[in-house]
C-alpha cells in the first residue's frame, strides 16, 4: 500500500528513499497556498491507494448462493463430501464386479452414518432454537414465520412524518427535507442568544494569542493508536487502521497535515459525516421528526 500511495501522490520517480519521498511531500503540502485542496488531494490518494491494493468483493448473487443452513457444520460437510467420494469411485468400478459390490457397501455404510448425522445436526439446532426464543411471545411459531421469512428484526420505517399543524407529509422528499431541517439547523443568527453571538465574534475576530505548540509525530502517532480499529468509518471509509499505516510510511507528510489547525483553519472535507437517524425508543410511537436522533458518522 505505501508503494501505491507514493505513485498516487506524485513522488519524483528518482527519488527511490522513502524518507526523502516523505520529506518531498512534506514540502509540497507546506507551501501549497490551498490547504483544502492539499487534504482532498492527499485523501483522493489514499483512497486510490487502498483501490489498488485491497481486493474489495462485492456481495452479489453468488454470495447469496453460498449461505448456508444453520444446521450445517464442519463435520457435516467432510462427511459429505467423504459420501460424495466414495459414490463417484463406486460407479466408475465397471470390471470387476467383487470390488464393485465392496465399494457400494462402503458408500452404502458412508451414506446412512452421513444421514443420520444430518438428522441429529438439525434435531439440535431446532432444540437450540427453541431454547433461544424470546420467552415473551406466546405463540413460538411467531417467531418461526418471521425467521423464515427474513423479519425476525423488526424495523421502524419512518415513512411519514406529522407536522406542527397535525398534517402528515405525503412525498418522500418533503420528509428528507424536514429530517434535514431537525438535524442540521440553518446556522442564522437570529433568535440566537448572547452566548452565541459572542461566540460567533470570537470565531470571526483575528487571532491574538501565541502560537500553539506544533504537532510532533508522537503526538499524532499516540492519538492515531488510541481509535479502535473497528470503530466504524466516516465518509471516506477510511478506518484508523488505514490511517495509522499511512502515518507510519510518511510521517513528516502526514503530520504537515494537522499544521492547519495551528493557524485557526479546519478543512470543510472533516466537517462532512453521514447522518443516520436513530429511532428514540421513548419516542418510537410518536410520527414527528423529534422522535429521532442523529447519529453522525
Amino acid at each position: 500500500m505505501t508503494k501505491n500511495l507514493k505513485e498516487k501522490c506524485d513522488c519524483p520517480e528518482d527519488i527511490r528513499d522513502w524518507t526523502a519521498c516523505n520529506n518531498e511531500i512534506s514540502q509540497k503540502i507546506k507551501l501549497h497556498p490551498d490547504t483544502e485542496r492539499v487534504i482532498q488531494k492527499f485523501t483522493s490518494a489514499i483512497t486510490a491507494a487502498c483501490n489498488t491494493t485491497f481486493q474489495v468483493t462485492k456481495p452479489g448473487n453468488q454470495a447469496a448462493k453460498k449461505q448456508r443452513v444453520p444446521w450445517w457444520t464442519n463435520d457435516l460437510m467432510l462427511l459429505w463430501k467423504k459420501t460424495l467420494a466414495l459414490r463417484r469411485r463406486f460407479q466408475r468400478t465397471k470390471n470387476n464386479d467383487n470390488l464393485r459390490l465392496e465399494r457400494r457397501q462402503q458408500y452404502q455404510e458412508c451414506n446412512r452414518i452421513y444421514k443420520t448425522k444430518l438428522g441429529e445436526e438439525k434435531l439440535q439446532c431446532w432444540k437450540d432454537f427453541c431454547s433461544n426464543t424470546n420467552t415473551e411471545s406466546s405463540n413460538l411459531w411467531n417467531r418461526v414465520y418471521r425467521y423464515v421469512a427474513g423479519r425476525l428484526r423488526n424495523k421502524f420505517i419512518l415513512a411519514t412524518l406529522k407536522t406542527g399543524n397535525n398534517n402528515y407529509i405525503t412525498d418522500m422528499q418533503s420528509t428528507i427535507n424536514q429530517m434535514t431541517e431537525h438535524f442540521v439547523p440553518e446556522d442564522s443568527e437570529d433568535g440566537q442568544e448572547a452566548h452565541h453571538k459572542h461566540v460567533r465574534h470570537q470565531a470571526s475576530a483575528p487571532l491574538q494569542t501565541t502560537n500553539d505548540v506544533e504537532f510532533t509525530r508522537h503526538k499524532v502517532q499516540a492519538i492515531l493508536e488510541k481509535f479502535d480499529p473497528h470503530k466504524v468509518p466516516g465518509e471516506d471509509t477510511m478506518s484508523s487502521e488505514i490511517l495509522l499505516h499511512v502515518f507510519r510510511g510518511f510521517p513528516t507528510a502526514f503530520t504537515q497535515i494537522y499544521e492547519c489547525l495551528r493557524r485557526g483553519h479546519f478543512p470543510k472535507q472533516w466537517k462532512r459525516s453521514v447522518i443516520l437517524p436513530v429511532v428514540n425508543q421513548a419516542r418510537k410511537c410518536s410520527m414527528r421528526r423529534e422522535s429521532t436522533d442523529p447519529l453522525a458518522l
